[in-house]
C-alpha cells in the first residue's frame, strides 16, 4: 500500500464520510497542502505513523469544524418579499439590508454579510418593452451582453463568463449567468438569475471577491437560486 498505509486508508475512510458544501477535491488539496511538508520531514526527523495520523486528524478536523459552521450559516437563511410580492430571495441571517446613495433602478434591495467582507445580494427591477427573456436572446448571448456591460464600466480591467443555464419556474423562463469581474480594486466572482414578467425585467445577483469563492459559491447559488417572481 506504499509508505504510509494508515495515512491513506485514513484519508480514504474520511473523504468519503465528508458531505459539507465544498468539493472533495478541493478538501482534499488543502488536506495534503498541509501535510505535504510534513511527509517530507519523516524521513529527516524519525516521524513514525502515529504522529503523521495525529496531525492529520489534527488537519482533518479543523477543516471540518470550519466547513460545518460555513453549511449552518448557509442553511439558515431568511426570506425577502417586496410589498407587492412580485418576487423572493432567500439570504443567511448575517447580512443586512441598505441603501446605496444613488438610485439607479426603478425598484433595488441591497443586502451584505456582515462577517464576509465584499460578499452581497441584490435585486434589481426595471420596465422592459419584450415579455419575456427568449426575445431578449438566448441564455448565452444574454450572458455575453452582461459581461459587455461590464468591461465597459470605469475600472474595469477584464470580464469573463464562466457559466450559463436556463429554466422555468411558475411558467416564466430564467436565466443564471456566472461571471468574473476584474476591476482596479480586485476580482469579483458574479451570479444572477434573469427573470423578465409583466414587462419588468428581475435580476438578482449575488457576488463575492474571488479569493472567496471557493467557501462561498455553495451559498451564493443557494441564495440566488432561491430567487423567484410571480
Amino acid at each position: 500500500m506504499g509508505k504510509f498505509p494508515y495515512f491513506s486508508m485514513f484519508l480514504l475512510i474520511f473523504l468519503s464520510l465528508l458531505k459539507w458544501g465544498n468539493s472533495l477535491a478541493t478538501l482534499s488539496s488543502e488536506i495534503f497542502k498541509r501535510n505535504v511538508p510534513l511527509l517530507s520531514m519523516t524521513a529527516s526527523n524519525g516521524l513514525n505513523r502515529r504522529d503523521l495520523v495525529s496531525e492529520a486528524i489534527s488537519s482533518l478536523s479543523t477543516l471540518i469544524v470550519s466547513n460545518a459552521a460555513l453549511n449552518s450559516e448557509a442553511f439558515d437563511l431568511q426570506t425577502y418579499a417586496p410589498p407587492d410580492g412580485s418576487f423572493s430571495f432567500q439570504y443567511p441571517s448575517d447580512f443586512k439590508f441598505y441603501k446605496k446613495l444613488i438610485k439607479t433602478h426603478q425598484f433595488e434591495v441591497n443586502a451584505k454579510s456582515s462577517s464576509v467582507k465584499g460578499f452581497e445580494i441584490g435585486v434589481a427591477v426595471d420596465p422592459v418593452r419584450i415579455d419575456s427573456l427568449d426575445q431578449f436572446g438566448s441564455v448565452e448571448e444574454v450572458g455575453k451582453k452582461v459581461v459587455d456591460v461590464e468591461l465597459s464600466k470605469d475600472g474595469c480591467i477584464d470580464a469573463k463568463l464562466k457559466s450559463f443555464s436556463s429554466n422555468r419556474s411558475n411558467g416564466l423562463l430564467s436565466y443564471t449567468i456566472s461571471y468574473l469581474v476584474e476591476n482596479t480594486h480586485y476580482t469579483s466572482g458574479f451570479e444572477s438569475k434573469i427573470f423578465i414578467a409583466n414587462k419588468k425585467l428581475y435580476v438578482c445577483t449575488g457576488k463575492c471577491k474571488q479569493s472567496d469563492l471557493d467557501k462561498l459559491s455553495n451559498q451564493m447559488n443557494l441564495i440566488v437560486g432561491s430567487f423567484e417572481v410571480r
